[in-house]
């Protein structure tokens, strides 16, 4: 358990505005061309699994957690 915990999310970031983000930041600073590529669906599973519940509550109920 976390001492110092913040309780409420600021905001949900969806796959859909993370690879937006990883694009922008490709456009922002240069890349190859495999920058931000995926070679399986590992980053999407990974976003979900930061957001998940059992019985209707969070896995990980804090930011800190969810960051851990």
């Amino acid at each position: 358990m976390i001492d110092g915990i913040t309780p409420t999310s600021i905001f949900v970031i969806d796959y859909r505005e993370a690879m937006k983000a990883v694009f922008d930041l490709k456009d922002k600073f240069g890349g190859s061309s495999l920058f931000g590529n995926q070679k399986d669906g590992s980053f999407k599973s990974s976003l979900g699994a930061i957001y998940q519940t059992f019985c209707k509550d969070d896995v990980y109920p804090s930011v800190e957690e969810k960051s851990s």
